[in-house]
């Protein structure tokens, strides 16, 4: 039987969503809670990768078991799990359902903030230099993006990735309040590729790279002249979609 599983975390203590030889995951923290609980070893496959620090509100795993989930499961895994995750719902999917190749997009959002907040600590960015931003040009910066779709000049260095075409369906800046948010979604991303487009926005409101360095990136794959990756606290995914309806059970309730 095969199970989707939702969950949400905070990735500050985490080296990233997937196992680690000499660092704790999400994933490992999940895995063991599930075979403390099911008396059976549990291997999860995710949605895809999160960076050491990176958050998610919504995050997506599946796995196979050979009987049906036990009463209680989410009040039992919940409890043991670590405060920084949360799962939110299981789901009985087919066998042929799979978390990462049947998502058809994914979202993330980035927090730039103008101001340094104790009870916001790790979950934002604050940036000390927010007030020179130039916001027109970050948000024509990612008018640029939205019609890309190579992004090599935009993957992290030593990346096993295969090839650097994403669909982009939308990239924005928005002002709320003290924040600068940015979201994008695509139906892919390479590594790193959402701090490096939230850095050059930087560099761009800055004055430091100009709206043509980011055509030159994005239609040649010519380098940026001042690369900067954002810090990860700042990252959160947001939403994984799949054309397939999933409907998640209450093994709380049955």
């Amino acid at each position: 039987m095969r199970y989707f599983v939702e969950l949400a975390y905070r990735g500050t203590p985490f080296a990233g969503w997937q196992r680690q030889p000499n660092a704790l995951s999400v994933q490992e923290c999940i895995e063991a809670s599930l075979e403390k609980i099911l008396h059976q070893p549990v291997t999860l496959v995710g949605c895809g990768r999160t960076d050491a620090g990176v958050h998610a509100s919504s995050f997506f795993a599946h796995f196979d078991i050979a009987k049906p989930l036990p009463q209680h499961l989410l009040y039992r895994i919940n409890r043991d799990l670590p405060d920084e995750i949360s799962v939110k719902s299981f789901s009985l999917v087919g066998p042929e359902y799979h978390a990462r190749f049947d998502a058809i997009c994914r979202s993330y959002t980035y927090f730039l903030t103008a101001t340094r907040d104790p009870f916001n600590k790790d979950l934002a960015y604050a940036f000390y230099a927010f007030h020179k931003l130039d916001q027109t040009k970050m948000r024509q910066a990612a008018s640029i993006i939205r019609q890309g779709n190579d992004f090599q000049a935009f993957c992290k260095s030593n990346s096993d990735t295969k090839h650097y075409l994403c669909r982009i369906s939308d990239a924005t800046w928005k002002l709320e309040d003290h924040n600068l948010i940015f979201q994008i979604t695509a139906n892919r991303f390479v590594r790193g590729m959402v701090r490096l487009i939230v850095g050059m926005s930087i560099q761009v409101g800055l004055g430091k790279l100009q709206l043509q360095d980011v055509s030159n990136a994005v239609e040649r794959q010519i380098p940026l002249k001042f690369p900067l990756s954002v810090p990860s606290h700042g990252l959160y995914l947001t939403q994984v979609s799949y054309s397939k309806k999933l409907t998640p059970i209450n093994p709380d309730r049955r």
